[in-house]
């Protein structure tokens, strides 16, 4: 029976291997053009000489809202990034941010507050390999409760290793049927909204006082509490920003809450006149993703303020 189990195991373990081997090979076989050693350093290690380079992490939201093209243009100070994902949540904000600031020099890093669940984004795991994501997320696990490890970390892990062993889109890079910019950094979207949808940011809903920081879930206080321990540690300065339209209530009212309880030294702040202007369903291609005539509205203001909030 001893012997007939170690046999087994012997072979689950030779499969594992093999199958470890098959992906590495393949990944970098599909990789083998790009000009740095690793999707990281191609997408996010600046190639220009600047006084700080800037990171915009997020989801898709961010993504579309963020016109880096627009940021860059006429500064040589600042070097700025669009690093949102697809379908990205808090936690691949966090495991992004925590790899910015061990490969960038004194990084400065706007993250979008989101949802922490257990959703991945798309070929993530080309940026942030597994010994990222287990030095990022370890610390949290150590401290969270056992309802998070079911409901989001367990899940987040689980589609992660999925990720990490999907092979369609390197294949698909191989073949040149995909560039990386279909999966990373700026998403553009041309169509307008004719209809108001109603999920705008308002400046009531950031001096609603019926909105109690303490509500905010343990899990989102730890993430961002040793996040901003690890940027002072860094030298690198964190800003969270707050999506301008949310469709979804519980969302909205869970969002409001986070960024109540953050330092206002670390906040983004968004003045009133802005969300009344960016307040129109022309500059939206959905209920939340704006499009290029609202990211350039989004980028402008965000181009003024990010100027403001450095020279301090």
């Amino acid at each position: 029976m001893q012997k007939q189990l170690t046999i087994s195991l012997g072979k689950l373990a030779l499969y594992l291997v093999l199958v470890g081997v098959i992906i590495f090979v393949v990944k970098k076989v599909a990789l083998s053009g790009l000009q740095q050693k690793d999707m990281f350093s191609t997408l996010y290690q600046p190639q220009e000489k600047a006084e700080r380079y800037v990171y915009f992490t997020g989801t898709s939201r961010t993504q579309c809202a963020i016109n880096d093209s627009l940021l860059n243009n006429g500064t040589d100070r600042y070097l700025f990034f669009n690093a949102g994902f697809a379908y990205g949540t808090f936690i691949s904000n966090i495991a992004l941010a925590n790899k910015l600031m061990n490969r960038i020099d004194s990084p400065v890093i706007f993250i979008e507050l989101s949802v922490a669940n257990g959703r991945m984004p798309v070929t993530f795991s080309l940026v942030s390999e597994p010994a990222n994501m287990l030095s990022s997320m370890w610390p949290l696990l150590q401290t969270t409760s056992f309802k998070d490890v079911y409901h989001v970390y367990g899940p987040f892990t689980e589609n992660y290793f999925i990720d990490y062993i999907n092979l369609k889109p390197y294949l698909k890079i191989y073949n040149s049927n995909y560039t990386l910019s279909d999966y990373f950094g700026r998403s553009k979207k041309y169509d307008s909204l004719q209809n108001h949808p109603g999920t705008f940011l308002l400046h009531n809903d950031l001096t609603n006082t019926a909105i109690d920081p303490a509500a905010v879930p343990e899990s989102y206080r730890i993430m961002i509490e040793q996040l901003l321990v690890k940027a002072e540690q860094t030298n690198c300065r964190i800003f969270f920003t707050l999506p301008v339209c949310i469709n979804n209530t519980e969302e909205k009212e869970r969002l409001l809450a986070i960024y109540n309880s953050i330092p206002e030294k670390n906040k983004l702040h968004y003045s009133s006149s802005f969300l009344q202007e960016i307040n129109n369903p022309a500059y939206l291609a959905d209920d939340i993703h704006l499009n290029v005539k609202g990211a350039e509205v989004y980028t402008n203001y965000v181009k003024e303020t990010i100027t403001e909030i450095l020279s301090n």
